[in-house]
């Protein structure tokens, strides 16, 4: 689980302890609900563990398209953020074989596409960018 997760768990666990402590004493018939603040407390609470159990069960994956998991989704990041790299340092060739291998990964990685026709347009390629671009365009769509 990342962190967010553990934070909302941490949280939800806290708000139960607090909402059990609230209400224990009028569960038991020790005090009775006479405060308006009492009942503000006791709605928040209940409301924020509606929430919070709403969220965690909605959102206990990766929120990724089908067919695409974290992992090849983190090294076809990688592979285009290495040719975005070259490409600032003007390695328009090194940028591209990087965005190819981002591309064989996934075909439909739309920026890599982009940031290819960026480097072939930039080695003067400018035949190769427009398919590179039309690419990105198709994928967009």
């Amino acid at each position: 689980m990342n962190g967010f997760y553990n934070i909302l768990l941490v949280t939800l666990l806290s708000a139960l302890i607090v909402f059990v402590m609230t209400l224990l004493p009028i569960w038991l018939g020790k005090k009775p609900i006479r405060r308006s603040l009492d009942k503000i407390a006791i709605a928040i609470l209940l409301i924020f563990i509606i929430s919070a159990l709403l969220a965690y069960t909605q959102y206990t994956k990766p929120l990724l398209p089908h067919g695409i998991d974290n992992e090849s989704t983190s090294i076809k990041a990688a592979w285009n953020n290495m040719g975005a790299a070259l490409y600032k340092q003007g390695n328009y060739t090194g940028a591209i074989k990087y965005y190819d291998k981002a591309i064989e990964i996934d075909p439909e990685y739309v920026l890599a596409w982009s940031n290819k026709g960026d480097a072939l347009k930039a080695s003067h390629r400018d035949a190769e960018a427009e398919k590179a671009f039309a690419k990105a365009r198709e994928k967009y769509e």
